[in-house]
């Protein structure tokens, strides 16, 4: 599910490399709430990559 949104959304992340590590609990997210997640975690590096 990571890599998928990963590649979905590679063409408006900035050029860095990314690593996720999965934090306790994570096993227990239906796949909804863990792309939710994901896409906060994208749009928030974005965010930081502009500087605003």
């Amino acid at each position: 599910l990571t890599r998928e949104s990963f590649r979905l959304r590679q063409h408006e992340l900035p050029a860095m490399d990314f690593v996720v590590v999965a934090k306790k609990g994570v096993a227990d997210l239906d796949n909804r709430a863990l792309s939710e997640a994901l896409e906060k975690l994208w749009r928030r590096h974005c965010r930081l990559a502009r500087g605003s």
